[in-house]
């Protein structure tokens, strides 16, 4: 629930927000990701484009 509640709230795919919803409860600082915007914190964690210069 806590996922679907991300993925309306930041407008993201369900399965980005079940991503992220995992490394929020897992304490995650940093996720790779190239669908979501590089730079950008979401819930405290994050996001890096593995296939850009960090």
């Amino acid at each position: 629930m806590a996922a679907i509640d991300l993925q309306q709230r930041l407008q993201i795919s369900f399965w980005d927000a079940m991503i992220l919803r995992s490394a929020v409860e897992l304490d995650c600082e940093l996720i790779w990701s190239e669908d979501l915007n590089a730079g950008q914190v979401y819930e405290g964690v994050r996001v890096a484009n593995p296939f850009t210069a960090v």
